[in-house]
């Protein structure tokens, strides 16, 4: 069984491709299409680790499929900092895979104007509106949001210490509401800790 402490995930998705195949509601056709694209998007870019940057979607992607996320979820994961970070466009997510997958990566993408992602706004530092109220679209992109920051706190180790910092209290004040309303025990669990941890090894 998966869990957060396992070591990085490789850049090749080859954990991936193993749950999507154990896990028949999922189309793994689609999914494989945009491990493909993902990795085209982010060619030849790296990570402040050096790692290549595909690995981090890729290890969102991971985590989300482990978790029991959707196609639309896992898709999107792959691409989600795909319009911030590469040439790709939001016409070519949406014909590729769909408006819902494509509204999930906007939604993930940074505000040119409040300098945040607008999923952002369905948190207030303590309040989520109730998951059944909101679309699928800010479904999956609230659960992304979550898988992304436990990662970035995994391997947060290379940041400075202020950035480090930074991605706990976030993570607790911003991120953590997202995975209870969401019901992600594990999730809020790992957020928990993650950020403890950075904390105490700034």
């Amino acid at each position: 069984m998966w869990s957060f402490t396992d070591p990085p995930f490789d850049a090749d998705g080859h954990r991936l491709r193993a749950l999507v195949e154990d896990r028949p509601g999922l189309d793994a056709r689609l999914i494989r299409a945009a491990l493909v694209l993902a990795k085209q998007a982010h060619a030849d870019t790296f990570r402040v680790s050096g790692d290549p940057a595909v690995s981090h979607p890729i290890a969102v992607a991971t985590m989300i499929a482990a978790a029991g996320g959707n196609t639309d979820a896992v898709i999107a994961s792959l691409l989600h900092d795909t319009l911030e970070d590469t040439p790709l466009r939001l016409v070519d997510i949406k014909r590729l895979f769909g408006v819902i997958v494509g509204r999930t990566v906007a939604l993930l993408t940074k505000s040119v104007l409040h300098g945040e992602p607008p999923v952002m706004r369905f948190s207030d530092g303590g309040s989520v509106c109730e998951p059944s109220q909101l679309d699928s679209a800010i479904r999956n992109a609230m659960l992304i949001k979550v898988y992304d920051r436990i990662d970035n706190l995994r391997t947060a180790a290379v940041l400075p210490r202020w950035r480090r910092v930074r991605l706990a209290d976030e993570a607790e004040a911003r991120i953590l509401p997202f995975a209870r309303a969401l019901r992600d025990d594990r999730a809020a669990d790992a957020l928990i800790r993650l950020a403890r941890d950075q904390r105490a090894n700034a």
